[in-house]
């Protein structure tokens, strides 16, 4: 049961109590796709109960319970309400890698994605721009960030999952691969292909696709994303694919090492 300051239901009758039900219990899981944000609130004379049948629908119901309120906060309307969200995904999407965000600025947009009833953060969080994740277990690619300040450490990036887990909100980082890849080379050499041009000259800035040829590359990926599994806390991540055909064409096609690994049968 919530405590409330004593507040007028459209006329005389006074609400002091928001009494809670969840059928699911207090769970200590982070929101998943799918999660149930369904809820019933019910406010008449001088009652309020929310029901839900997990948490996820109780934070959903707190804010419509919020929306009703009215006349400088001092009155609220009765109301029933049977509630569940249509879109099942509804997100917002941030850019950190070609504008970096401080962690403030992220929890203010959560914040208010949550007061919207979205509930699920988009992370773009590196581009062929900057690479401000900080990883502990290939930590070369963090000179790809902006500059030494302009980065999210793990410990920051679990405190962000965190005060979206408590708001409802999922988490789902997005590492843009196999193309927009320049920030990752800054680190980590030999990374990336070699991009020709049509008389064998090296293709200059043009290095942003993963040269899958080098058998480090695939030890780098491995340990990286083992690593970002065990960081965000969503059973999805988002691994871009953007511009892939253009990368393709331009760049893998005119290296000869990647049209002879290409010409190799998987066996």
């Amino acid at each position: 049961m919530t405590k409330l300051q004593e507040i007028k239901i459209l006329a005389d009758e006074i609400l002091s109590n928001l009494t809670i039900f969840v059928d699911g219990g207090c769970t200590d899981q982070f929101p998943q796709f799918g999660m149930d944000e369904s809820y019933k609130l019910n406010i008449t004379n001088n009652t309020a109960i929310l029901k839900a049948n997990q948490v996820w629908g109780v934070l959903r119901g707190l804010e419509s319970f919020a929306h009703l309120f009215f006349d400088q906060n001092t009155k609220i309307r009765k109301a029933e309400i049977r509630d569940y969200p249509r879109f099942l995904y509804r997100g917002v999407l941030l850019d950190t890698a070609r504008h970096y965000l401080s962690v403030d600025v992220i929890k203010a947009n959560i914040e208010l994605m949550a007061q919207n009833k979205f509930n699920t953060f988009h992370w773009h969080i590196v581009d062929i721009e900057s690479f401000p994740y900080k990883s502990e277990v290939i930590p070369e690619l963090i000179k790809g960030a902006y500059t030494p300040n302009h980065i999210y450490t793990i410990s920051q990036i679990k405190d962000i999952i965190n005060y979206g887990r408590l708001r409802g909100i999922r988490v789902v980082p997005e590492f843009d691969t196999p193309g927009h890849m320049k920030s990752w080379g800054i680190g980590v050499k030999n990374l990336l292909t070699k991009c020709y041009h049509a008389n064998g000259s090296i293709y200059e800035n043009f290095e942003n696709l993963l040269d899958p040829t080098n058998a480090n590359t695939w030890d780098i990926l491995t340990a990286l994303f083992q690593e970002i599994f065990l960081t965000f806390q969503d059973s999805y991540i988002h691994l871009g694919g953007d511009e892939a055909q253009y990368w393709f064409t331009e760049c893998w096609t005119s290296n000869p090492n990647i049209r002879q690994f290409m010409e190799v049968p998987f066996s």
